[in-house]
């Protein structure tokens, strides 16, 4: 050992302080400050911290509200793949019975009782024409019968003027007069019949019309329940 001058002796070079490493190690860090003569001379150093990642400004959902950080939430795509939910139409009421929809339908029943009461009518109408054209016959027959009477009255009285009663004079003109009797009562009764029939047809050809007018009225009824009720 020397002296320098002024009588100081040099300075020892002093020992830098031992830094752990074992603060990022867990096993380890219990041995930093022991080997340096004693548990407190030992420095740990602090861990390092993390940086911070940026994740953008605060974005807002679709209603306005904060949703923090991060990029915005896109808006709903109205071409999305998903199911489209459609609102099934109002369903209509169910269908009454035919019979019961014909009972209350106002049309059909007022078409109904018009054809009804138009071919009653027509029939009372008809039978009334028929009983007359009987009685008309009833006259008829009556009046060639009481004709027949004076007629052959007349020519028997001119025949036995003449003394020709019994004579075949007398009995040609008495088949002629008879065969004339005959064809007026026959003549009588093919019209009585010919009017007859044809009154029959009438009321025949009016209640075929008016059926087929009811079935007319009826499919019209029945066209306006399917419009009504969405029936085929």
């Amino acid at each position: 050992m020397y002296l320098e001058q002024g009588g100081r002796s040099p300075k020892k070079p002093s020992r830098s302080p031992s830094i752990s490493r074992g603060a990022s190690t867990g096993g380890r860090s219990g041995r930093s400050g022991s080997g340096g003569g004693g548990g407190g001379g030992g420095y740990s150093a602090p861990a390092p911290s993390p940086s911070p990642s940026y994740s953008g400004p605060p974005s807002t959902n679709n209603r306005g509200n904060y949703s923090g950080g991060g990029a915005p939430s896109a808006p709903p795509s109205s071409n999305s793949a998903g199911p489209v939910q459609r609102t099934a139409p109002p369903r209509k009421p169910e269908a009454p019975k035919l019979g019961k929809y014909l009972a209350g339908d106002a049309d059909y029943q007022a078409s109904r009782s018009q054809l009804i009461k138009n071919f009653q009518s027509l029939r009372t109408e008809n039978r009334k024409n028929r009983g007359n054209v009987r009685e008309d016959y009833g006259v008829t027959k009556s009046r060639i019968g009481e004709e027949r009477e004076k007629g052959l009255t007349d020519m028997k009285n001119d025949f036995a003027a003449r003394g020709l009663l019994g004579s075949g004079v007398w009995g040609e003109k008495l088949g002629e007069f008879e065969k004339n009797y005959q064809n007026q009562q026959t003549d009588a009764s093919t019209s009585q019949r010919r009017n007859i029939s044809q009154l029959l047809t009438d009321v025949k050809d009016a209640k075929r019309l008016k059926n087929q007018s009811l079935r007319q009225a009826k499919l019209e009824a029945i066209r306006r329940r399917a419009e009504k009720y969405g029936l085929r």
